[in-house]
């Protein structure tokens, strides 16, 4: 007879070790909130809530520069080529203006006593949370059972809707369950935490973003663009 027993889910701990976040220096841990009018839309962050901050880090510094700068990439329609005729291997490339860098830092952040943070990646998480949340799912007019590709999507509505559920969760006591979730960057392999204001969050260094930065030159040579 096929086991049913109802799914469990995998939780994991914040690194001990500091984790990166590229940041404005006016915003170094301030929680990105997505306003209640535009909570159905595709604006805002991922994870972002509206009574609550969520403060976006990565494991590594290469994932905190992914994360930011995707938006500066060109869409495929603008790599054309503005004269053939003139100039054959002249192609239109985004930019990171030195104002980007100047007003912007590299973050080192650590959780005191953090709570522990689902997995979304794991199968046993996504299978967990078909069960707990079909109703959230059903009025999304998610069908089908979750995957990888669907908390990866476009769809920033699957992915905060999960973040509220997240951060509802309580226990017996009316503490908090969770510190946050943990993700892969849809850009790459990169681990990232989108960590709950309500931890308890320091930075431990402020660097600046230097032109020659090596993780940053990974970064702008992968997204094709020009560091001024």
């Amino acid at each position: 007879m096929a086991d049913l027993r109802r799914p469990i889910h995998r939780t994991v701990e914040l690194p001990k070790d500091p984790i990166y976040r590229v940041a404005k220096n006016s915003a170094s841990v301030a929680g990105s909130r997505i306003r209640a009018e535009d909570i159905e839309s595709q604006a805002g962050n991922r994870f972002d809530l509206t009574n609550e901050g969520v403060v976006y880090c990565a494991t590594h510094r290469q994932g905190s520069f992914a994360e930011v700068l995707k938006n500066l990439r060109r869409a495929p329609s603008l790599r054309i080529s503005i004269d053939p005729m003139v100039d054959p291997g002249f192609m239109l490339e985004g930019g990171i203006p030195t104002d980007w860098r100047a007003t912007r830092s590299i973050f080192s952040v650590v959780c005191d006593e953090p709570l522990p943070f689902l997995d979304i990646e794991d199968p046993e998480t996504l299978a967990f949370l078909d069960a707990e949340m079909a109703v959230e799912l059903g009025e999304l007019g998610i069908l089908i059972p979750l995957d990888i590709p669907a908390i990866r999507g476009p769809d920033r509505r699957l992915t905060r809707a999960i973040s509220s559920w997240t951060a509802s969760q309580r226990d017996v006591d009316g503490n908090f369950l969770y510190g946050g979730i943990r993700y892969v960057s849809r850009l790459g392999g990169w681990e990232c935490w989108a960590i709950f204001e309500e931890s308890d969050i320091h930075l431990t260094e402020r660097m600046d973003i230097q032109r020659n930065d090596p993780d940053l030159l990974s970064i702008a040579s992968l997204f094709q663009l020009t560091i001024h």
